[in-house]
Order: C-alpha cells, then sequence, then structure tokens
C-alpha cells in the first residue's frame, strides 16, 4: 500500500518573530518615503475606511511625511485611490491601479443572493438584478447622492419604491452594486455623500479574470499578515473558514507550514506562510529582535 507523500516539516518561530514581521511588513519598524504611499496601500491590501480618520492614521504611521490633505487629495484629485465597499462588506481605501483585480475577487461574493438576504431587505433575485443592473445605468458619467440614485433607480426600474432600500443610511442595499464594479465614491456634495461609476471615475483598467483574482489576493494577505490560518483569512474576506481553507490550499506549494511556539494552527487547518523561493518564511528571515506591540487579529492592521 502507497503511503501518501509526507507533509514538510514546520518552520518553528517565536511570536516574538511573528510580531517583527508582521511590523516590517506592515512599515512601523521603518516608515516608508511619501512618493511610497500608494504602494503602501497596496502592500497592506487596502485602508480599513470605516471612519476616514482611521485610514488616514494608518498611513501616517506608515509613511514619513503625509500631509493633511494627502489621502483626500489622492480620493478626490488625483483619483489615484478609490473608495468602496470591499472586504466583508467595509469601506475600505484601495490603490486605484489595482481596482480591477480586487473587484474581480469582489465579483465573486454571493451572500446577498441568498434568500436570508432577500427576506432581510425585501428582495427577490430578480429585483436585486433589476437595482444593479439601475445602478449600473444610472451612475454613468454622473455623481449623485443617495436620494438622487434612489430617484434614478425608481425611474428605470418603473416602480416608485423600488429606491426605498437605497435610502438606507447604512448602505447594505449599495453593497452588492459595489462589489459587482458598478458604484464606488465620490467626492460628497456637503454632508451629503455621492456615488459614482468606477469606469467613469478611474482610468480604465486592464480587467483581471475571475480565476486569476483570489490566488492573488490571497498570497497579498499572506504577505501582510501571515502566518495566518484558515480562520484568520476567511474572517478577513468575509467567508467561512472552510472556504478560507481552500482558497490557502489552492496555492499548492506557494505556501509552507509554521509552527509559532508549538502552535500549528486553528481548528481546521495549519498555519500557513509564502513560501517562493528564498522563502521569507524561513526562520533566518525573521528579525531577531522585537517590536513592542502586540497584533490583533491576523487580517486588521494596526495604527500605531
Amino acid at each position: 500500500m502507497t503511503r501518501p507523500p509526507a507533509s514538510p516539516p514546520a518552520t518553528q518561530l517565536t511570536w516574538r518573530q511573528v510580531r517583527t514581521w508582521r511590523a516590517r511588513r506592515h512599515f512601523l519598524e521603518s516608515r516608508a518615503p511619501r512618493k511610497a504611499m500608494l504602494s503602501v496601500a497596496a502592500q497592506l491590501g487596502g485602508l480599513h475606511a470605516q471612519l476616514m480618520s482611521s485610514a488616514e492614521l494608518a498611513l501616517w504611521a506608515r509613511v514619513e511625511g503625509l500631509q493633511p490633505n494627502d489621502v483626500a487629495d489622492a480620493l478626490w484629485k488625483r483619483r489615484t485611490l478609490v473608495k468602496t465597499w470591499a472586504m466583508r462588506g467595509t469601506l475600505h481605501l484601495l490603490p486605484a491601479a489595482e481596482y480591477p483585480l480586487w473587484q474581480a475577487g469582489f465579483s465573486q461574493y454571493t451572500h446577498y443572493l441568498k434568500q436570508a438576504w432577500f427576506r432581510y431587505f425585501g428582495y427577490t433575485r430578480e429585483s436585486i438584478e433589476q437595482t444593479i443592473t439601475a445602478i449600473d445605468t444610472a451612475l454613468r458619467g454622473r455623481q449623485l447622492t443617495r436620494e438622487a440614485l434612489a430617484d434614478q433607480v425608481e425611474a428605470l426600474i418603473g416602480q416608485a419604491k423600488a429606491g426605498d432600500p437605497l435610502r438606507q443610511s447604512w448602505g447594505s442595499t449599495l453593497k452588492p452594486a459595489a462589489f459587482r464594479g458598478a458604484l464606488c465614491f465620490a467626492p460628497s456634495a456637503g454632508a451629503r455623500v455621492q456615488f459614482t461609476h468606477p469606469e467613469s471615475w478611474l482610468r480604465p483598467g486592464r480587467a483581471v479574470a475571475r480565476e486569476r483574482a483570489m490566488p492573488a489576493i490571497v498570497r497579498r494577505f499572506l504577505a501582510a499578515y501571515g502566518p495566518a490560518t484558515r480562520e484568520d483569512f476567511g474572517w478577513w474576506w468575509g467567508t467561512t473558514s472552510a472556504v478560507g481553507g481552500g482558497l490557502l490550499e489552492a496555492l499548492g506549494s506557494a505556501v509552507a507550514p509554521v509552527d509559532i511556539e508549538g502552535t500549528r494552527g486553528g481548528r481546521s487547518g495549519p498555519t500557513l506562510v509564502i513560501s517562493e523561493g528564498q522563502s521569507r518564511s524561513r526562520r533566518r528571515d525573521y528579525c531577531p529582535h522585537s517590536i513592542p506591540m502586540w497584533w490583533r487579529r491576523a487580517g486588521t492592521p494596526s495604527t500605531c
């Protein structure tokens, strides 16, 4: 009887080494120059922006000489950052040049096509598809407030109350359009939020195939937040640990297991790191000294 091939031995690491690795990858040991602001945002996998000040503070902690208006200018003047609903349905700032990659990943979200979601928000499969199509049409070449967008959706669908769910302040019913690449944020009109179409707002970029998007995104996650388990990735991406594990396993030999002071993984799988060429996952590549900080869950950037 042929035995299955043995799993590769896990690299031995300490938590001090892991913290130092993450601090280096997050530019918290040594700040990046101001001109590298977009590269920092890319390496972090975007900036969490439920509060804009949180995204600004996250960059300020990592970028030397960042000026108060740099983030706003990148968003609304140069359009080199884009604000949209992203991982876990939360607001993020993403490098505009990488928007096609992220959008190809977000397009694979399907939680809003489940019956529980339909019942809660009062949609059917047909009506949510009609709404997304109407949003796509309404926002092309235009910047609309939430109320104006809802009015346009009603006019396009031809139903008086079809836009009512879009008027809700949390934006839960706008997120599917963002995931489909039909909506992103535009400059506010006073205190009122505005939306526009990414294809109108950003420079056209080459589309990324859906099957190529997730492997690239998983690599980004591990490169910034690793070592991590399938639970860690599942939480960060907003999916189950089973789906997260499948995406990690799909990387094959590009990932390698590690043992962190006797902890080799979560409930359903090993702790993994990127393992490419002269792998950064090797013990010798982890700095031996410590950064005095405790990190939150893998996938949550620290701001200090």
